[in-house]
């Protein structure tokens, strides 16, 4: 398997089938094969798990039971698992703790929380974006930090979801999808679109489709594919997006326009997961730039050089400094 970073090598397990299946029989179909992959990539067990995880939310059955002491027995006992070190045993039998315990109602999904009347609240973790099937199979991709909440009871018909941050939904066909912000709501049939309420703001892209998009003050606007809206002062503004890069954050590029610094460092801290120390006078001036996931330093030296800064990292601390 190749892989670019360890985002692709998550992203390259969660859509292999053998390793869903894998997964979803409790790691006896194919057990040969990534027990031996394990071992292989050993120190990417904290990768694997989390693929692990990511699985197991998408499989949640309600009622399912599982036996934990023999599924466990059952990886224990396999011949590519023994001998393994302690610290891999552990996170994997923790993970197969976990998992039935979520079976059986005790702690259910692992990106949020699920509640007896069907409700669903999902927050995606720092520094990694996060992919979310729904009851339909549209799927809804997060940026970290984002949240999201939804109740499962009566889906087909009522499709409705609250968000807070950044996602893009691509919608499969059927019954009215609604998605519910602080400042608007964005109604569609079966199409895909950002929606952007970071920082106050709420800003709408559509990709495929066509999308109704409803302001808290009564206004509405129809959007078609490559067309976005969002609000200036209190009125939503229509303009075309880049057909070049329609929604860049997909891709990894963050952009900012005439932003409030302070709003800069949140996106990065989410990103990267650091802490960024920096003079209070800084978080009020306005940056108009980008910065790119992947390399920490690369993208710390996007958003410095244009504010004549300078940066230096000690563990998981940035420290930020005039030039």
């Amino acid at each position: 398997m190749e892989y670019k970073d360890l985002h692709d090598f998550i992203k390259q397990l969660t859509e292999d089938e053998t390793f869903i299946d894998w997964v979803r029989s409790d790691f006896s179909f194919h057990d040969d094969q990534w027990s031996a992959f394990i071992d292989e990539h050993i120190e990417h067990m904290d990768a694997i798990n989390e693929a692990i995880k990511i699985v197991r939310d998408l499989n949640f059955k309600e009622n399912a039971s599982t036996d934990v002491d023999a599924l466990w027995s059952r990886i224990e006992t396999s011949t590519q698992l023994k001998g393994r070190q302690n610290s891999v045993i552990l996170n994997i039998k923790y993970l197969v703790a976990v998992a039935a315990a979520a079976c059986i109602g005790l702690l259910v999904f692992f990106k949020g929380g699920f509640s007896s009347d069907g409700s669903i609240d999902i927050t995606a973790a720092v520094a990694q974006i996060t992919k979310e099937i729904l009851p339909d199979k549209s799927e809804v991709t997060l940026s970290p930090g984002t949240k999201l909440s939804y109740n499962t009871d009566n889906w087909s018909k009522d499709r409705k979801l609250e968000l807070e941050g950044l996602a893009f939904f691509d919608v499969k066909k059927g019954e009215s999808f609604t998605v519910q912000t602080a400042k608007g709501t964005v109604t569609v049939l079966g199409t895909s679109f950002s929606v952007d309420t970071r920082f106050g703001k709420f800003e709408v892209v559509c990709k495929t489709g066509k999308v109704k998009v409803e302001y808290h003050d009564g206004s509405a606007k129809i959007l078609n594919p490559g067309e976005m809206v969002s609000d200036l002062n209190g009125t939503l503004i229509m303009a075309v997006a880049d057909h070049d890069d329609m929604i860049p954050w997909l891709n990894g590029t963050y952009t900012f326009e005439n932003t409030a610094f302070s709003n800069v460092i949140m996106e990065l801290e989410n990103q990267f997961d650091i802490k960024i120390e920096i003079d209070e006078s800084y978080l009020d001036q306005k940056y108009t730039g980008y910065f790119k996931q992947g390399k920490l330093e690369d993208a710390l030296f996007s958003v410095t050089w244009p504010m004549k800064l300078k940066f230096e990292i000690k563990g998981s601390v940035v420290h930020m400094t005039a030039n």
